[in-house]
């Protein structure tokens, strides 16, 4: 994140939130808090961590670490964009590897992730 502007950390905050709830709807075609009313929605994302336990999903561990992390209840934790568009370029290469068989279906962690 650029600079020390409160504002701004919040905003960058709430995209990354965002941005893991956009790449859930887009891998598995849902909609996030169907059944509520967008007051009741904004009031689930900010005064009940967002229902995250509502965002289950059987993506691939690769993208649903990616999801996870970036609406992480601890905004600090969320990881930078710069970090996340380097985690979908892994998740891109992998994926094609396992499409010509270079590599097995089933997810190895890297070393980053076995030591969270």
């Amino acid at each position: 994140m650029q600079g020390n502007d409160p504002a701004q950390a919040v905003h960058s905050e709430g995209r990354r939130y965002s941005f893991g709830v956009v790449l859930w709807e887009l891998v598995t075609g849902m909609v996030p808090f169907q059944n509520m009313t967008a007051v009741q929605a904004a009031f689930a994302v900010v005064n009940k961590g967002g229902r995250r336990d509502r965002f289950r999903t059987t993506a691939p561990p690769p993208l649903a670490l990616i999801m996870t992390q970036c609406w992480d209840a601890n905004p600090d934790a969320r990881p930078p964009f710069a970090d996340v568009v380097k985690m979908l370029e892994n998740v891109q290469t992998e994926m094609a590897l396992r499409s010509r068989g270079a590599l097995p279906l089933v997810h190895v962690p890297s070393p980053d992730q076995r030591m969270k």
